[in-house]
């Protein structure tokens, strides 16, 4: 799930799709939203209903979450810092997901 800014309200953007060949490993560029920020919750959903190719947003209300994590920030963010979130889905059906960030201070 990811904050629209422009419309103000969550999207859900399929990153791996039901057709996709397993394994699959994917990464998606978030930004953060406010200055100073020190946290980040990132959900983990599931489409009620099978969504292939060109269909990639998807309303909330058409989806459960089905895990989340708080990655909680070393040092506070300015607004618009990248976060690279990375879900991996192995040939087991596991699904991992991990996230990591470059940030530097200026002096």
């Amino acid at each position: 799930v990811v904050f629209n800014k422009e419309k103000n309200e969550d999207e859900v953007m399929n990153l791996i799709q039901a057709d996709d060949p397993l394994p699959i490993n994917v990464t998606r560029a978030v930004y953060t939203v406010v200055d100073r920020q020190t946290r980040v919750i990132i959900s983990v959903v599931q489409n009620k209903h099978r969504v292939t190719g060109e269909q990639h947003v998807v309303p909330t209300d058409e989806c459960e979450e089905i895990g989340s994590a708080e990655v909680v920030f070393k040092h506070p963010l300015p607004a618009k810092s990248q976060i690279d979130v990375t879900y991996t889905l192995d040939l087991d059906g596991i699904l991992k997901q991990g996230c990591s960030m470059l940030y530097s201070e200026s002096i």
